[in-house]
C-alpha cells in the first residue's frame, strides 16, 4: 500500500524538551510534520524544533491563537493532503511514543484492512502513567480477535480510539466528514469514530503498541466501587458535560454510550458535591449542552 504520513502536533505552552523528544522519536518515519499552534511560540523555538526534526519538513500552522482541537485536525489535515500524504498522525505535544511506531502503525492499518474491512482509524494502546491503574476499554471484538474469530491478530477493533497518537486514513476522512470544530476539546476523537462506525469504517487498537498517555491531572478514586475519575480544571469539566450531552442527541451516538454518559455524569455530580469542588463547571456544561443546537 503506498505510504506518506504526515504527523501534526498541537501546540498549547508546550514543554520543550518534551516537544523535542516527541520530534525525535517521529521524524525518521514520516514525511512531513505540523506544529498547529493553539499557543505563541518564539522564533528561537521553532528554529529549535525544526532543526531537531530535520531533514524531515515542519511546518507550523495557526497563528497561536486557541481554537480548540478540532479545527486543527481539520487545517493539519488539508496540510497533509497538499503534501502528498495520504495518513494523518495526531499527537499532543506531550505524546511519548516509541521510535518507529508511525511505520508500525501504517503497517497495522494495511493489517487491519485484511482482517476487519474499511478501516478509518488506528491507534496505540494509551497506558497510564499512575501506578496500580489502567484504562478500560469499550472492545467490540475481544482482545486479540479479530471479527471471524481468530485468535491470531495483535488487532481489537474498539468502539472508538483516542486522538494522541491515532492514524488516520485521510481518504477515509473525506468520506466520514471532519472533526467537530464546534466541541472545541473533549469527546472530539469519540464522535468522529462513532460517526465513521455509521459509515462502515472500523476503529482498530495495537494492542503490543503501548504508549504512555495522562488523562487530565491524574485519577480521583472513589472509594468501594473500583472507579476513577479523571480530575480536570473547571473548563474542561465544563467542556466534557456539555460535550457529552450534545452527543446525547446525535443519532449514530449508540444507546450503551449514552447509558454510561448519564450514569458518569451522575456520578461525577455526587463525587464532586462531596469533595466540593466542580459542581458548577459541571452543572454550567451540562445546562450548556441542553440549551445547543446540535446537527
Amino acid at each position: 500500500m503506498y505510504c506518506r504520513i504526515s504527523a501534526v502536533i498541537v501546540v498549547y505552552r508546550p514543554d520543550p524538551e518534551l516537544l523535542q523528544q516527541l520530534l525525535a522519536n517521529i521524524t525518521g518515519d514520516v514525511a512531513q510534520v505540523s506544529l498547529f499552534l493553539n499557543s505563541p511560540l518564539s522564533l528561537e523555538l521553532i528554529a529549535r524544533f525544526r532543526a531537531a526534526a530535520a531533514p524531515t519538513p515542519l511546518q507550523v500552522l495557526g497563528n497561536g491563537t486557541n481554537v480548540g482541537l478540532g479545527l486543527a485536525y481539520n487545517e493539519a489535515a488539508r496540510a497533509a493532503r497538499a503534501g502528498g500524504c495520504n495518513l494523518v498522525m495526531l499527537f499532543d505535544q506531550d505524546s511519548t511514543p516509541v521510535p518507529g511506531m508511525p511505520s508500525r502503525l501504517a503497517a497495522a492499518l494495511d493489517d487491519a484492512r485484511r482482517w476487519f474491512g474499511p478501516v478509518a482509524v488506528v491507534g496505540p494502546r494509551p497506558v497510564q502513567t499512575e501506578p496500580n491503574t489502567d484504562y478500560k476499554f469499550p472492545f467490540i471484538t475481544p482482545r486479540g480477535v479479530d471479527r471471524n474469530g481468530s485468535a491470531e491478530s495483535d488487532l481489537c477493533e474498539i468502539a472508538f480510539v483516542i486522538s494522541s497518537g491515532s492514524m488516520i486514513d485521510l481518504a477515509a476522512l473525506e468520506m466520514i466528514g471532519p472533526f467537530r470544530e464546534d466541541f472545541f476539546i473533549d469527546g472530539i476523537d469519540i464522535e468522529w469514530c462513532f460517526r465513521a462506525r455509521t459509515q462502515g469504517f472500523r476503529s482498530i487498537m495495537v494492542m503490543s503498541e503501548r504508549m504512555p498517555h495522562r488523562l487530565g491531572r491524574g485519577l480521583l478514586p472513589i472509594p468501594l466501587v473500583n472507579i476513577r475519575l479523571t480530575r480536570q480544571p473547571p473548563e474542561r469539566v465544563f467542556t466534557h458535560a456539555r460535550n457529552q450531552i450534545r452527543m446525547m442527541r446525535l443519532p449514530h451516538v449508540p444507546l450503551w454510550w449514552n447509558v454510561r454518559t448519564g450514569g458518569s455524569l451522575v456520578l461525577r455530580f455526587i463525587v464532586f458535591g462531596l469533595h466540593g469542588h466542580q459542581t458548577l463547571a459541571l452543572l454550567r456544561g451540562i445546562f450548556a449542552g441542553l440549551r445547543s443546537r446540535t446537527a
